[in-house]
């Protein structure tokens, strides 16, 4: 799946979750490759959760959009919305401050 293609299937999930958020913000692709980067570093004793995750991991785009609740006079925050799209097209998302 190229960056394009995770974008539209991040929008077409928006769109049918009847979600308001703003415009794409970023994207980026997760893979195990980079999961295991992050885990170079792992304290020892989340090793066993570092490996649990790893064996459940799934490659996938994180398409972040502005949650577009900025308004003027008002304090903006950086809390974006993030729309997850896997390799297979499933898409979910999480609120991310």
């Amino acid at each position: 799946m190229t960056e394009e293609e995770a974008i539209r299937k991040a929008r077409e999930f928006v769109a049918e979750s009847e979600l308001q958020l703003g415009p794409v913000v970023a994207a980026r692709y997760i893979d195990i490759a980079c999961l295991d980067e992050l885990a170079k570093d792992c304290a020892p004793d989340m090793l066993d959760t570092c490996l649990r995750v790893r064996k459940s991991f799934r490659n996938h785009w994180v398409v972040d959009f502005d949650l577009g609740d900025n308004k003027p006079g008002s304090v903006s925050s950086p809390a974006t919305r993030m729309v997850i799209v896997y390799e297979d097209g499933e898409a979910e998302f999480s609120l991310s401050i």
